[in-house]
């Protein structure tokens, strides 16, 4: 059988990088993006150049991976900013992710079968001061796959949300007020 394909969205945050080396680890063929920190590449790791923030490259990333592979067999959208523009915010964290979803569906359904994980956040279930934007973009792509989960599920057709904790980035410091600091109970969650 043929290696899986995949499309990772994030690809140059060090949950992208992770998640990269243990799809490639397994002989994955990751398609990761990234908009300004270009990555390596290796056999099973192509980079590929994708703004999440404007549908034709959304649309553009797809149609280059379905042209060379015939198909994507997952798709992982790990990309989030954490600003405090609310716009910026639900663009990058919510609006992308569901048209990434919205042009690779049509063809998951084709094949009548497919994986798209939606990496949220805790901050998506649980709102702390100083995060709202971040929050409320984390809700609402939290939202946005708990419908589409089960709007595909008889495509057999995998969604899946998957809100994880705090994740170090050398690339996203923490802000010198940020919630981590004036909480208590989330400087012992969050040590770092």
């Amino acid at each position: 059988t043929s290696s899986p394909i995949v499309l990772l969205v994030g690809g140059s945050s060090q949950l992208g990088k992770t998640i990269s080396k243990h799809l490639t680890d397994l002989n994955y063929r990751v398609y990761s993006s990234f908009l300004s920190h270009p990555i390596p590449t290796s056999p099973n790791l192509i980079p590929i150049l994708l703004d999440i923030t404007k549908p034709s490259s959304c649309q553009k990333v797809i149609q280059t991976i379905l042209t060379k592979e015939g198909q994507v067999d997952i798709l992982i959208n790990a990309a989030g900013v954490t600003s405090q523009n609310l716009e910026k915010a639900l663009q990058t964290n919510t609006i992308g992710p569901y048209n990434l979803m919205q042009e690779i569906i049509p063809f998951m359904k084709k094949r009548n079968s497919g994986q798209i994980i939606n990496i949220t956040s805790l901050s998506g279930l649980v709102s702390f001061p100083g995060f709202g934007p971040y929050s409320a973009s984390k809700f609402a792509l939290a939202a946005l796959t708990s419908a589409v989960h089960y709007e595909l599920e008889s495509y057999n057709i995998r969604v899946t949300n998957l809100a994880s904790g705090a994740i170090l980035d050398s690339h996203i410091p923490l802000p010198p007020n940020s919630a981590r600091a004036r909480l208590w109970p989330l400087k012992i969650l969050l040590p770092f």
